[in-house]
């Protein structure tokens, strides 16, 4: 570089580097101090953090039969949005079958006869039909079976569980029942008990429900529920997110709180 070019650069102006918060037309309108952050923040006593809840347990006629502790980490977690997508997300992709397959090229029955001669016929050179630019060819990429399963750890799927029980109680819809026995054991006398008490919409339309309870009480208890729509009863063991999102109401029995609280004694 000869001492003009030299000289060129050098004389350019540098960039001057200014606060986010002044314009960029007009510099002197800028203010002398920086803006200040408020000061106040949102506190909690110890109280609030750390009291447990008194939850009401009732029976079918919604009367309350007694008071249970829950902790408060249980049904007062932080919601968070990403927590309940990765659960989700993870459950449904183990639902998922993956038996979508297609053949390759190396698998498709056909000769493998060359389809002309290599040269003389003017046209491009070709060899046999199974390529996927022919018709009854193979797939370019076919799919092949697979496992879209996703695994999450163990913490994460625990607190996705509290997240989603935390959002039904602020919202009223979660309920604790005492036992899940009813006197009778046909569906339409079951509909016409929910909706004499009240558990159902003002639609007259039972659920979406979700009941939990432990496998002995299910066991009574499945007869005169599975049949009706909207309604899905399950085992405390086999509780996932999804479902706790999914359904408007959720009724747990007491037995199955125990079971849950124990779960989620250490997260």
């Amino acid at each position: 570089m000869n001492l003009l070019g030299f000289a060129f650069r050098c004389s350019k102006p540098r960039v001057v580097l200014r606060p986010l918060y002044q314009s960029s037309h007009n510099f002197s309108s800028a203010p002398t101090t920086t803006p200040t952050t408020p000061t106040t923040t949102t506190k909690f006593t110890v109280e609030e953090l750390y009291n447990p809840l008194a939850i009401p347990v009732v029976n079918w006629k919604k009367e309350v039969v007694e008071t249970v502790i829950v902790p408060r980490h249980v049904l007062a977690t932080p919601i968070r949005k990403d927590i309940l997508h990765r659960c989700v997300v993870s459950e449904l992709s183990k639902k998922r079958r993956g038996l979508a397959s297609a053949k390759s090229r190396s698998e498709v029955q056909h000769s493998t006869r060359k389809v002309r001669q290599q040269k003389g016929s003017g046209h491009a050179r070709v060899g046999d039909l199974r390529p996927p630019h022919y018709r009854g060819g193979g797939v370019a990429f076919p799919p092949k079976p697979r496992d879209f399963s996703t695994e999450l750890p163990r913490k994460v799927v625990l607190l996705g569980q509290r997240i989603a029980l935390t959002t039904k109680y602020a919202l009223g819809s979660l309920h604790i029942i005492d036992s899940l026995k009813v006197p009778f054991t046909k569906t339409k006398d079951f509909v016409a008990f929910l909706n004499q008490n009240k558990w159902a919409d003002e639609a007259k339309r039972i659920g979406p429900l979700l009941i939990l309870g432990s496998e002995e009480s299910l066991k009574e208890f499945k007869k005169p529920a599975m049949n009706i729509s909207q309604v899905k009863v399950m085992k405390h063991n086999d509780i996932n997110v999804y479902d706790l999102i999914k359904f408007k109401k959720i009724i747990i029995e007491k037995e199955s709180l125990d079971y849950l609280l124990s779960q989620y004694k250490f997260f």
